[in-house]
């Protein structure tokens, strides 16, 4: 991936490979430099 995120949050979860799927890195991040942004977790309680 050639993105490099401008928030802290976003550079930390993609670095540690949290971060599986994202439509718009670039509005995420925006979204996430400006302060609290509600997300989702999702776990796939079958994986292995």
């Amino acid at each position: 991936m050639a993105y490099h995120p401008k928030s802290e949050f976003m550079a930390v979860m993609m670095q540690r490979g949290f971060l599986a799927d994202c439509t718009d890195y670039q509005g995420l991040d925006d979204a996430l430099s400006k302060g609290v942004t509600p997300a989702y977790i999702g776990f796939d309680a079958t994986a292995k």
